[in-house]
């Protein structure tokens, strides 16, 4: 799935161990354009793709994206990563 949008809100890098191996995750908030207004998702990057210089706010991108979803508990959740993010617009300064 594909989304375009402008990065409003980039938030503090995460590292933790997974499996017993070292990880890192970077979440971003993409405003993207949907029918009368704007709306909002999270996108979260993972590992090699965290130092993507394209995740800045005020960048306009395009991403794409793999949608899934885990349940805890009784509850599931949703994890929306990026697996390409390409800059459509550079940022205005």
């Amino acid at each position: 799935m594909k989304f375009c949008g402008t990065i409003t809100e980039v938030f503090p890098l995460m590292e933790m161990t997974i499996n017993e191996k070292p990880s890192k995750k970077v979440e971003f908030l993409l405003e993207y354009e949907s029918g009368q207004w704007p709306k909002n998702i999270v996108v979260e990057v993972w590992n090699d793709k965290v130092d993507n210089p394209n995740i800045i706010v005020g960048n306009r991108v395009a991403v794409e994206v793999n949608l899934k979803s885990r349940k805890m508990g009784d509850r599931y959740f949703n994890n929306i990563t990026a697996n390409r993010i390409d800059l459509v617009e550079d940022k205005v300064a």
